[in-house]
């Protein structure tokens, strides 16, 4: 059997539903919620292009629809103006000078 680690879509996909029958959850009566996009890069990708997270929000909503799952919620928060200043924040703490309640 070949060992999955869920980086790509489809090996999530195939993870998700191994543990959903493990624990005896028919994944028809889920709703998928998705957050994040795993944007890694922001600062290289030209204007008003799309993002790698994204992409990847959009290759999730793909694949759950594209097995009748309902997507009820997404939140992809890179991808708005205050989303990319939180990002920044938080990657960039020690030079914001932020302390760890911040």
């Amino acid at each position: 059997m070949i060992e999955l680690d869920g980086r790509y879509g489809e090996e999530a996909m195939s993870l998700m539903l191994r543990e959903l029958a493990r624990v005896g959850v028919n994944p028809m009566q889920c709703q998928a919620k998705l957050f994040g996009g795993g944007d890694m890069f922001p600062r290289q990708r030209a204007a008003h292009s799309t993002t790698v997270g994204e992409k990847n929000g959009e290759c999730a909503r793909r694949l759950l629809r594209g097995r009748g799952y309902e997507v009820v919620t997404t939140r992809e928060p890179g991808a708005t103006p205050l989303g990319s200043v939180l990002r920044n924040l938080v990657l960039h703490a020690e030079e914001h000078k932020l302390g760890a309640r911040a």
